[in-house]
């Protein structure tokens, strides 16, 4: 039972730092996008609120860690009702 246990702990850990990832390429992807800009393309960007998608990575990081915890929780109170 322990086996499975941390089995699925290292399947979350992979999945929560596979979306980690994930949301850091879209800030590095808006980033490189500002970057390359020229300076008109700059100032449209930042007119069109371009930067807005922070908002989206926030979202999905919030989502990814709460999802995280309850599982956790849910992993945390199945082994104590199995080995107490």
């Amino acid at each position: 039972m322990m086996t499975f246990l941390v089995i699925v702990i290292i399947v979350i850990g992979l999945a929560s730092l596979i979306g980690t990832l994930y949301a850091g390429k879209q800030v590095n992807n808006t980033i490189k996008k500002v970057e390359q800009a020229t300076p008109e393309e700059e100032e449209e960007l930042l007119k069109a609120n371009y930067y807005k998608n922070y908002k989206s990575n926030i979202s999905l990081m919030t989502w990814i860690y709460v999802l995280l915890f309850i599982v956790l929780i849910a992993i945390g109170v199945g082994a104590y009702y199995i080995f107490s």
